[in-house]
């Protein structure tokens, strides 16, 4: 079975030619001198590159680290302007009048 590789329109969109059954150098079509070539062949394929290496080095760090950041935005916004901010200024306030009757009762910071 050798000849170009003719994509099944099932699956369109699947890089074929980064798949093929025979690769070149199984089929006889790279033409060197080296008797080792063959066997050496794959290291220089584009998939084995050092770029493509590093590209997918972390997969998920730039969804996460994107995630991340909105999950950072929004719990600012809701601490400080949204739902959260009411509650905030209510623990305040009880931390306050706390803080009043601990120095009233002479137990101020540090004492247990």
């Amino acid at each position: 079975m050798s000849g170009p590789v003719r994509p099944d329109p099932e699956f369109a969109w699947f890089p074929f030619r980064q798949w093929q059954v025979n690769p070149p150098f199984l089929e006889g079509r790279l033409n060197v001198k080296d008797p080792w070539a063959k066997r050496d062949a794959w290291r220089y394929n584009a998939f084995f590159s050092k770029s493509n290496r590093i590209r997918n080095m972390f997969p998920g760090l730039g969804i996460g680290t994107a995630a991340f950041a909105v999950y950072l935005a929004y719990d600012k916004w809701y601490q400080t302007q949204g739902p959260g901010k009411e509650e905030n200024e209510k623990w305040a306030k009880w931390t306050e009048e706390r803080e009043k009757r601990l120095a009233a009762s002479g137990h101020g910071h540090g004492h247990h």
